[in-house]
This record gives structure tokens, sequence and C-alpha cells, in this order.
């Protein structure tokens, strides 16, 4: 809204805080005043309580700054011009948060238990093939089975 005077006026916002607050029905703690040169240009953000919404803040702030007049008397200041009264787009959501990294197992690493199954399972065969040939040439000396060369 544009109100007279200058921005030096406007130093200590806290009672206009207060008459925007009330006239849009939310406590004065959720709303913010910024003061701007160009006669006076003041910004109003409110935070909308999660008891309301914002078109009903909205309403509350069209009727009781319906005119120059009524808003000037609502916020006790001289106001020149009709408020304007917009619901501001909500900031964007916050971004995913990002998953966590997997773990070696599942994407294709090879684990502890890989490596111990897999010297297991070869030390198991190794000791086998070992175990199968010496008992197959001790059986044949046993018998005196000539080798046979070809």
């Amino acid at each position: 809204m544009t109100a007279s005077g200058s921005v030096a006026d406007y130093a200590d916002t806290s009672s206009l805080r207060q008459n925007i607050a009330n006239a849009a029905g939310v406590d004065a703690a959720l709303v913010t005043v910024s003061i701007a040169a160009a006669s006076v240009i003041i910004t109003a953000s409110i935070a909308v309580p999660a008891s309301t919404t914002a078109a009903a803040v909205q309403t509350s702030l069209s009727s009781s700054l319906a005119s120059a007049a009524t808003a000037s008397a609502a916020l006790g200041i001289t106001v020149q011009a009709t408020p304007s009264v917009a619901i501001a787009s909500p900031p964007p959501p916050p971004p995913p948060s990002m998953p966590p990294p997997e773990s070696s197992s599942s994407s294709g690493g090879v684990d502890g238990g890989m490596i111990g199954g897999i010297v297991g399972g070869s030390s198991g065969l190794l000791f086998g093939v070992l175990g199968g040939s010496a008992y197959y040439f001790s059986r044949r000396k046993k018998r005196g089975v000539a080798p046979v060369e070809m």
C-alpha cells in the first residue's frame, strides 16, 4: 500500500504490524512489514496460521482495508491509495533428501562372506582332488599294475 510521509516516519513498525494483524485476524508475530521509498510503499507479509486459510485472511483484510479511508482508520496511518491484498504463492517445497548410499553387497560388490565361500569351496575342491588322486595311486601301487605308456 502507499502511505503518506517519509520512510523515516516508519522507523518503528510495531504498531503498524499490530494494526495489520488486527485487520487480518492473526497474531502480530505472523506479520512482517517492510518500508520502501517512493512516497512510502508498505508491504506486509502474513504467515497464515494453521487454524485458518489464506483465503479467510485475504477476505478479512479486503474488508478491513476496502478503501484508503478505511485502511487509514484501521491502521492508524494516512493511506493514499486503496491497498491491494493478494495471496502470494507458497514457497516451493524443499528438494527430496538424497537416498542413503547402497551397501557394497547390494551394488554388485564382493563382501567378506562371498570371499570366504569362494576360498572355502576352492580349498575343499583342491583337497578333494588331491585326496582322490592319492587314494587312486595308492590302490594302484598295491595291485602292482604297471603304468601304460603310449
